[in-house]
């Protein structure tokens, strides 16, 4: 995306209906929070973290590739290391990480999840490659427990895991099934 698109894309609106001028004072004082609630005005903070946000998706695709069966071989060895209970083992020549990673610092309350979820939300979570029956996980965000604990971080993304695939499968099913119903 350009730099106007991503802008765009991240903008958000106060909502403000004229009629409301008229409403019950009280009833003005708890509708005077509410109009900023989709309020978001992209800085160029904002616009730097969706470019890397975007690097980084693209870029770990690049080592999953489909056509040349380096994704094939990455799960193979994978699977060879899980088997044999070693981490050096490899069937097929060790695939090299395009996994990355991203540190997003600032005081409480400063908006970096507001803009990480403003940001996410213009990517699909999936997307399927029909030609090759697959479904990519294009992002899965897990945000840090309060104690940083590894075991609990393990069992969030777990959780997020199988959340994810179940609403991934009961809209493919519903999918199936509209088609099914008018087909």
């Amino acid at each position: 995306m350009s730099h106007a698109q991503v802008k765009k894309s991240l903008r958000g609106d106060v909502k403000f209906n004229i009629e409301d001028i008229f409403a019950d004072k009280r009833v003005r004082a708890h509708m005077i929070p509410s109009l900023l609630d989709d309020f978001f005005q992209p800085l160029a903070a904002h616009i730097k973290l969706e470019e890397r946000l975007s690097i980084m998706i693209r870029r770990g695709s690049v080592g999953r590739n489909y056509e040349d069966g380096s994704w094939a071989a990455h799960m193979q060895n994978g699977y060879e290391r899980l088997k044999s209970g070693k981490l050096d083992t490899c069937t097929f020549k060790k695939a090299h990480s395009t996994a990355s990673s991203l540190l997003l610092l600032g005081g409480s309350g400063s908006g970096k999840t507001t803009a990480l979820n403003r940001i996410l939300v213009t990517y699909p979570q999936s997307i399927f490659h029909q030609k090759y029956n697959f479904i990519q996980v294009v992002y899965l965000k897990i945000d840090c427990p309060h104690d940083g604990g590894l075991r609990i971080s393990v069992s969030i993304f777990f959780v997020l895991w199988i959340e994810f695939w179940i609403l991934t499968m009961r809209k493919d099913m519903s999918k199936r099934d509209l088609l099914r119903k008018h087909c």
